[in-house]
């Protein structure tokens, strides 16, 4: 497996091959690669894909600066999978999470015992 995808091409290859199948359907194709470290991809997105909405980029780009280490513990997709079985259980009353730090606890519970 090339490039990490589940096919024979490589990622740039899958996506030259992807777009021409996209553009019959679609008049404006952007691509943002979510598997860049050096980019984050909620801020690409609002800030580089979504031309009318400099307040929600500025306001992303903010809370980066101010919060970076927050930001850059919930960035792994990884996590946000524990997040939604935490807030899964929560919802189903398996347990109460109330709050920030409590979640934390739950997801890293959770991450540690899948991951065993």
């Amino acid at each position: 497996v090339k490039g990490g995808l589940d096919t024979p091409f490589s990622i740039e290859e899958y996506i030259l091959y992807a777009i021409p199948r996209y553009k019959k359907y679609f008049d404006n194709i952007a691509i943002i690669n979510i598997h860049d470290k050096s980019v984050d991809p909620t801020d690409s997105f609002f800030c580089d894909m979504i031309p009318h909405a400099p307040k929600t980029c500025h306001a992303l780009r903010q809370k980066v600066a101010t919060d970076g280490a927050a930001r850059q513990e919930n960035k792994s997709s990884k996590d946000i999978v524990y997040k939604e079985l935490a807030y899964a259980a929560h919802r189903r009353g398996i347990f109460r999470i109330k709050a920030k730090q409590h979640l934390l606890g739950t997801v890293n519970a959770i991450q540690n015992y899948q991951e065993k």
